[in-house]
């Protein structure tokens, strides 16, 4: 029934272009059930078990799914359907942090690097902000976000580290003089580590 949703009949056409569309709208749990429910018709076929290992490749590490927050202030968790939105966009597998929050994990040495989006959430106080990433207690990167700036991507070498600290920090009230901070809040979403 699955696979009926993505491919006409006879399903003997290639499913290639359904899968690679799958992957591109960040759809991998989907594009998984597309090819197990394929197996169940043709089990041990070689396109099938290609585009299979192709998918599992594709498919992104979450560091919530492989390490919990050990210490946090402000802090907001959303994975599988649970979303938040930035510049009205959905997004997911990650978290929220309010200004003065702060996120902390032990990815005990295990992983090369970290990949996120961030932005300013949508419905939260027009402040700016700066998110100020530690490494082993060292101040690692710190990026000013102003509440009109793009969804940015973050890629960083984690090499070696064991203990990741994320903190939001109001830099200014923005356009609500007084605010002091009050209501900022940042999203950071497909959050992952390979």
């Amino acid at each position: 029934r699955v696979i009926a949703a993505y491919l006409p009949l006879p399903w003997e056409a290639d499913i290639t272009p359904v899968i690679r569309e799958l992957l591109a709208q960040k759809k991998y749990a989907e594009a998984m059930e597309v090819l197990e429910a394929a197996q169940l018709i043709i089990p041990a076929h070689e396109l099938l078990t290609a585009q299979t290992e192709k998918v599992k490749e594709a498919t992104p590490t979450y560091l919530l799914d492989v390490s919990a927050a050990y210490d946090s202030v402000g802090y907001e968790e959303y994975t599988g359907e649970k979303t938040f939105s930035i510049q009205n966009e959905a997004y997911s597998n990650g978290f929220t942090l309010c200004g003065g929050g702060y996120v902390c994990y032990n990815i005990s040495a295990k992983y090369t690097l970290l990949s996120m989006t961030m932005g300013h959430l949508d419905d939260s106080n027009r402040i700016n902000g700066a998110v100020d990433i530690y490494l082993d207690g060292e101040l690692a990167q710190s990026i000013f976000m102003g509440v009109e700036d793009p969804v940015q991507l973050l890629e960083l070498d984690i090499t070696g580290v064991r203990q990741l600290r994320i903190e939001v920090i109001p830099t200014d009230a923005g356009d609500e003089p007084g605010a002091a901070g009050e209501g900022l809040h940042w999203g950071f979403a497909e959050v992952s580590v390979s």
